[in-house]
């Protein structure tokens, strides 16, 4: 008896991003893959409410142009309450982990990130909630409009 569609029932869907992005609800569980660009600053979330409770996705960035030295931000929709974004971040520098206050988004650091660094966020449908593993200290910080 043939297994068919089991070779790809665990694959993640990927999206190379080079340029702003604003994310749909029907982007839930996507892998988003950022090379920066001169004029790639911004990736905005669709609102909590319209996600709802488990909706996540992850930014991976695979390419960091040293020459553009551009700081992306990922932040949650206008549309929501200020502040809902609360991140735990975890860097190279021997495992420091720090709890990020509530803000707007995070942003990856255009001169300090490198290829693997990522942020994964998630909802509960009232607040993102979300992980950073960055290389260095300072690659991803917390972004406040």
């Amino acid at each position: 008896m043939a297994k068919l569609g089991r070779y790809s029932a665990n694959r993640i869907k990927t999206e190379a991003l080079s340029a702003n992005k604003t994310v749909e609800v029907a982007d839930c569980g996507t892998m988003f893959l950022l090379t920066e660009t001169s004029g790639f600053t911004s990736i905005t979330l669709p609102t909590v409410a319209e996600c709802g409770a488990g909706w996540w996705c992850r930014f991976v960035v695979t390419s960091m142009d040293g020459s553009a030295d551009v700081d992306i931000a990922i932040a949650q929709s206008t549309s929501d309450t200020n502040d809902i974004v609360k991140v735990r971040a975890l860097d190279g520098t021997g495992g420091a982990v720090t709890q990020t206050a509530a803000c707007d988004g995070v942003t990856i650091i255009g001169d300090t990130a490198v290829a693997g660094d990522f942020v994964e966020l998630w909802t509960d449908g009232t607040t993102w909630h979300g992980l950073t593993v960055c290389s260095a200290s300072g690659g991803i910080l917390k972004h406040d409009a």
